[in-house]
Order: C-alpha cells, then structure tokens, then sequence
C-alpha cells in the first residue's frame, strides 16, 4: 500500500476581505458626534492596508512574508483600536449628557459587530498558521513543514534518571 498525502488546503482570502470591508462600511455611518476624526480616515487607511495583501494573494493564503504578517496585524490593530476610540467617544457622551438615544443606540449596534469582526480577525491573524508556523530568518519567509508531524529533537534523559516514557533511547 503506497502512502497517501493529504494535500493542506489554503483559506480563502474573500471571507476575510469581505468582513475588513463591512467592518470599514460600518464606520462611515457612525453619527458625527462620537468621531475623534473624519468619517473617511479609517476607511481609507485600512483600504490601504487591505489593497496590498489582496494582490499579493487574491484568492488563496498561499504565500506569507515577514511584511504581509505586518500588513494584516496593523490592518486588525488599526479596526481595533478605531473600535474602542468610538466607545470612548459613546462613554463620553452618555457620562455628559448630551447624548442622543437613537444615536447612542445605533453607534452601539455599530461598535457590538465591529467588535466582533475586529477581533475575529484579530484572532484569525494570530491562529492563522498555528502550530505548523516555521520562520526561515535567512530569507524572511514564513513557510509550512512539508511533514505532517513535527519533528523534535528526542534529548536523552540526564546520567542516572531513568526514562519513564515507552519508548527509551539506546545508548
């Protein structure tokens, strides 16, 4: 019986895309009074942020660098930390008074699935490769073992401890 290879399929780069875009629509309709800045700002740097990575792989995560890990942090940091400004923001208004019911309501249904998506991507980026991750540092990629099963380096127990596993090394 000759053995068979699994062969790893690579996640789809358009759900992700899809929710980065959805999570930068939701803040150009956020109510003005709880912006630190313009509409407009996150959109376009986290579009920025997104353009880079869709080229570099359109439709399959079958490439990854050193830059591209970079990218996608600063792409979930960036909608993380616009996320929990707008909060700042709703806290302020409600703690002064001002606030509007309806806006207050909508800015937190708003942040509620930003949030989410925010650190669904968050945790996407930082579960991504998992435990399979290998950093090749003399070329700056970041590549995937060709085993199925990681190989570590068995170490002989010290002089005059006895191994408790099954399996023992010969000396």
């Amino acid at each position: 019986m000759t053995p068979t290879r699994t062969r790893h399929r690579h996640e789809h780069r358009a759900p992700v895309a899809i929710a980065v875009l959805v999570n930068l629509g939701l803040s150009l309709f956020l109510p003005s009074e709880v912006l630190f800045f313009p509409s407009w700002v996150v959109p376009v740097l986290g579009v920025l942020l997104l353009i880079p990575l869709v080229v570099f792989n359109p439709r399959r995560l079958t490439r990854d660098t050193t830059w591209s890990r970079w990218v996608s942090f600063s792409l979930a940091i960036l909608l993380t930390v616009a996320n929990q400004l707008t909060v700042v923001r709703t806290i302020e208004l409600l703690l002064g008074g001002h606030a509007d019911g309806g806006a207050v309501l909508l800015t937190a249904l708003q942040v509620w699935v930003s949030t989410i998506i925010a650190f669904g991507l968050v945790y996407w980026e930082l579960d991504r490769a998992g435990r399979w991750l290998v950093v090749v540092p003399s070329c700056g990629q970041v590549t995937r073992p060709t085993s199925s099963s990681p190989r570590r380096p068995t170490r002989r127990p010290p002089r005059g401890v006895r191994s408790t596993s099954t399996t023992s090394t010969s000396r």
